[in-house]
């Protein structure tokens, strides 16, 4: 082996393991990812199996409830006592159920409108696509027990 060929192979064992970290990183990088990401994947998933589902766009709120809107603040007073703290999905069941979603982030926090609206309506918390998907896939098959006679 020459000192040429030495050197070639060093040269391609230190971008190999440049290229290595470099795929870890961005490997690492997916792991992070926004509501809207997390949001737009679990939709997907709801669109895929059939399970029709409410929304308000993130779009909505920051339109109404962001610093460059032109609503009057009676018509944003109005929409803010209806809307603040709906959770990010509500998923309907043909059998009548629904479920109520609210996505966060590992370190996203709860609003003070959605732990208000928790009070008054159950609403489970999903922090990852796998965790919404696996409680999807149990509501969807539990059995409910038949609504009273009257």
């Amino acid at each position: 082996m020459s000192l040429r060929d030495v050197n070639l192979e060093l040269k391609f064992s230190k971008g190999e393991q440049l290229g290595k970290k470099r795929i870890r990183r961005r490997a690492l990088g997916a792991l992070k990812i926004t509501e809207d990401q997390l949001q737009s994947q679990c939709e997907e998933y709801l669109n895929i199996i059939g399970l029709p589902f409410i929304r308000f766009p993130s779009t909505l709120y920051r339109k109404i409830f962001g610093p460059y809107n032109t609503l009057s603040a009676q018509v944003r007073g109005w929409l803010s006592t209806y809307m603040k703290g709906v959770p990010d999905l509500t998923i309907l069941h043909p059998e009548g159920r629904y479920l109520c979603v609210e996505l966060k982030t590992q370190r996203g926090k709860l609003s003070q409108g959605q732990k208000g609206f928790a009070k008054r309506v159950p609403v489970t918390v999903c922090r990852s696509f796998e965790g919404f998907r696996d409680l999807v896939d149990r509501w969807r098959v539990a059995e409910t027990s038949p609504p009273p006679h009257h």
